[in-house]
């Protein structure tokens, strides 16, 4: 085995694990927070135009084309946690994923 085959290997199987357990339901967005189509900062942004309506209201910008992006202190319902590569944890809501919290353990979102 390569040294860059073993230092992958590492990776994968020992990625950071969250220091706070993390479930289902209402969070608040404590400081905005961008909507992507998938757990992990890799996947794609999403546009205004792609979010529920409910989604599209709680944005900070409001033109169509615009990044999804929370804005702080909006209520969303988590349906599911993912875990992402490198630790983070993401709810998934009817228009998107959010980050809830980084893989140094800083939360964006509280759980309500």
């Amino acid at each position: 085995l390569t040294k860059a085959c073993c230092k992958s290997f590492y990776k994968y199987f020992n990625k950071p694990k969250p220091k706070k357990q993390y479930e289902k339901g209402t969070y608040k967005v404590v400081s905005p927070r961008y909507v992507r189509e998938d757990a992990g900062t890799e996947y794609r942004i999403k546009k205004v135009y792609e979010l529920t309506v409910e989604g599209q209201i709680n944005c900070v910008n409001r033109n169509r084309n615009a990044d999804a992006q929370y804005k702080k202190d909006t209520k969303f319902t988590a349906k599911e946690i993912k875990i992402a590569n490198n630790g983070s944890v993401w709810g998934k809501s009817p228009s998107g994923y959010i980050c809830i919290c980084s893989k140094l353990g800083t939360e964006y979102c509280k759980k309500i």
